[in-house]
């Protein structure tokens, strides 16, 4: 890949660049990095990981010419408890560019926008805030355009991330946090390629099973149900 060799790969990342960036940061992300769920108001959420915008960033241009700053370092963040929930939001900028001898980052190209968030716990309030702020501010660069556009279908997501939602009969709702914490068994369950796979992600959840909730644990024992068929010979 040509951007790749110009930027992951090489020292200086100039702004000559940016145009062949943006082609390659606006191709589709995989569809193991969708996300289906409902949220309290019963509509249907689809957007990509996080952690797949981190992903991009590292293989087009590299680790050492991205950079993120929230703005300011939460001396501005508005804050409202709601109930049992706190509200946060922070302004988020990132940028492109080069990191200099004496440890400054000097940008090329940089992308503002607010990010929000809601959680019972404020600390999560604030990073979910960062999070959302951080995928937005990709987005303007070309990363994960795709789901401010509303162009992700409901055939693209993978069948472990289908979501239960109000309307299934065998499960409740899955909150943000319920689904934060089964993410690890449920990305091992989809990356499994052959029984041995299968079963060192049944061995992990073994392992860590006491952390789940009995709404969890229905939920994954099911999910490795589903999944067990696709091994059996």
């Amino acid at each position: 890949m040509k951007t790749k060799q110009k930027t992951n790969n090489h020292s200086i990342l100039k702004s000559d660049y940016l145009p062949e960036i943006y082609k390659e940061f606006c191709k589709d992300l995989p569809s193991q990095s969708i996300r289906s769920y409902e949220n309290e108001k019963g509509e249907q959420i689809v957007l990509y990981g996080y952690q797949y915008y981190v992903n991009r960033l590292n293989n087009i241009v590299g680790i050492r010419h991205w950079h993120l700053t929230e703005l300011p370092k939460y001396n501005n963040i508005y804050q409202q408890e709601r109930g049992r929930y706190w509200c946060a939001t922070v302004k988020v900028k990132l940028s492109l560019g080069n990191w200099n001898k004496d440890g400054k980052f000097i940008p090329i190209a940089n992308r503002l926008s607010y990010g929000s968030g809601v959680h019972e716990l404020r600390a999560n309030a604030l990073k979910g805030a960062t999070t959302n702020g951080f995928k937005k501010t990709s987005a303007m660069f070309g990363i994960g355009k795709k789901e401010y556009e509303g162009m992700i279908e409901d055939y693209e997501i993978p069948t472990t991330f289908q979501k239960v939602t109000k309307k299934s009969k065998e499960f409740e709702v899955m909150t943000d946090k319920n689904l934060e914490q089964t993410k690890e068994i449920e990305t091992l369950l989809m990356n499994a390629k052959c029984k041995n796979d299968f079963d060192n992600a049944k061995n992990e959840f073994e392992r860590i099973k006491s952390q789940f909730t009995a709404k969890q644990m229905k939920y994954l024992i099911w999910l490795f149900e589903k999944n067990e068929q696709k091994f059996i010979k």
